[in-house]
C-alpha cells in the first residue's frame, strides 16, 4: 500500500497545479527564453494555461511535460488499482487540449501490456463548486 500512497503523492505534488507552476518557475529561472509568464509575479497553472492558449512556447512545453509526468504517475496508479476509467478534474483538466495527448501516450507507455489502451481517460466538465456537493450527494445516495 505504501507504493500506491507514494504514487498518489507524486501525482499531486509533481503533476498537479502546484508542480506545474513550480516547473514553469524553474524553467524561467534557467533560461532567458521570452515568455508571457515573465510578466506574472506568482505563476499559477491558470497563468500557464492562458499563456499556452496565446501560443507561448514555454507554457506549452510546461503543459506537455506535466502531461507526460501525469501519464507516468497514472500508469503507476493503474498498476495498483485496475480502474475502468480515470477522471481528471479541476484547473489542469481545463487544459485538456495541451495535456490529453501527452497523458495518454505516457500512461500507455508506463503500464503493462494488459492495461495498454484499456483505461478510459475522461475530463470532467464540472465546475469545482459543483463537484464537492455532487460527490457528497453520491456518497449519501449509497447510504443504506
Amino acid at each position: 500500500m505504501d507504493a500506491l500512497a507514494d504514487a498518489l503523492h507524486a501525482l499531486v505534488t509533481e503533476a498537479g497545479s502546484v508542480g506545474t507552476a513550480k516547473t514553469a518557475q524553474e524553467w524561467l529561472a534557467e533560461s532567458d527564453e521570452p515568455s508571457l509568464l515573465r510578466r506574472v509575479d506568482k505563476i499559477t497553472s491558470k497563468d500557464i494555461y492562458e499563456a499556452a492558449c496565446q501560443g507561448d512556447e514555454l507554457a506549452i512545453r510546461v503543459l506537455t511535460y506535466t502531461g507526460t509526468l501525469l501519464g507516468q504517475k497514472l500508469g503507476d496508479v493503474i498498476a495498483f488499482s485496475a480502474p475502468e476509467a480515470i477522471i481528471l478534474f479541476g484547473g489542469l483538466a481545463r487544459a485538456r487540449k495541451f495535456l490529453e495527448e501527452p497523458i495518454r501516450t505516457s500512461m500507455n507507455e508506463n503500464v503493462v501490456s494488459l492495461w495498454r489502451n484499456k483505461v478510459n481517460l475522461l475530463f470532467s466538465p464540472l465546475k469545482e463548486s459543483d463537484a464537492a456537493i455532487l460527490g457528497a450527494a453520491a456518497l449519501a445516495w449509497d447510504v443504506k
